[in-house]
């Protein structure tokens, strides 16, 4: 008899992928979550996604949030649905008494009553960005009165390690030593706290390469080949733009799947693909 495999991925990693695939299927154009709510006996009951209700059309109802304040009806927020309803309204098989729901962000206090009401008892989720807001507050006081338990999504120890990270490399050309581009400094921590809120901080590492131009075109381009990032973000300024779209040109001839970001700072166009 052969020994079967032993490096199949857990119940948890299997639900949430699912949740992070139903996700994708929102057409919100900031925030895409997911939910999959799953029996005792580790049966899919029922899935759903941020978006509107039945008959509101996508292309006519608001997704923009910036007008929440002085014109929340040209809003989304009056109008989405989030995946967590979704799917709790989505269920036609009866009772949700007992289940679990894997969600990909921690769930609202709107959504913590109902899933509260439904008899939901284990809330397994992905990301918690929100954490500090009175709304996520207000759900974990409820979720706690009502016993229902939550964890925060882990990717299991051995396949985090054997997983590769995707490598960022963000990277500018400076006049002289002694100057520095802020602006990849800002980008990295921003970006290193927003992989924290996700979950995702062992999936991903950003680090930054800072050149002058002094630098000949081949040790630039010799270090970064050395790096072997995923993506290269590329700050610019007017005077080296020209300069950059040669040595981005080349990259792509020694490493031609990585994905390149170019910003130019101070020129109409911010940023665009490369």
């Amino acid at each position: 008899m052969s020994d079967k495999r032993v490096d199949y991925i857990t119940w948890d990693e299997y639900f949430m992928g699912v949740a992070t695939l139903s996700g994708r299927r929102s057409k919100d154009p900031s925030t895409q979550v997911g939910a999959c709510i799953v029996s005792q006996d580790n049966k899919i009951l029922s899935m759903g996604y941020n978006g509107f209700p039945k008959g509101c059309s996508d292309d006519e109802f608001p997704w923009g949030k910036e007008h929440e304040l002085d014109d929340p009806y040209n809003a989304k927020y009056f109008y989405s649905t989030h995946s967590e309803l979704n799917a709790i309204l989505n269920y036609r098989g009866g009772s949700l008494e007992g289940s679990k729901l894997y969600v990909t962000l921690f769930p609202c206090n709107e959504c913590a009553k109902a899933i509260i009401q439904a008899g939901i008892k284990t809330i397994i989720y992905g990301g918690d960005k929100y954490a500090h807001t009175p709304a996520v507050k207000a759900s974990k006081r409820m979720l706690n009165a009502a016993g229902v338990r939550y964890y925060q999504y882990q990717l299991p120890a051995a396949r985090s390690r054997s997983r590769c990270k995707m490598k960022v490399l963000l990277a500018a050309i400076n006049a002289k030593y002694i100057h520095s581009n802020l602006g990849i400094y800002s980008l990295k921590t921003y970006g290193e706290k927003m992989l924290k809120e996700w979950g995702l901080a062992e999936q991903a590492e950003i680090s930054l390469a800072e050149y002058t131009i002094n630098h000949q075109m081949e040790q630039i381009l010799q270090d970064i080949y050395k790096r072997k990032p995923d993506v290269i973000g590329f700050s610019c300024y007017i005077w080296n733009i020209s300069y950059v779209k040669v040595i981005l040109a080349d990259i792509k001839k020694v490493l031609p799947d990585v994905k390149i970001w170019q910003e130019a700072r101070k020129f109409p166009i911010m940023g665009k693909p490369f």
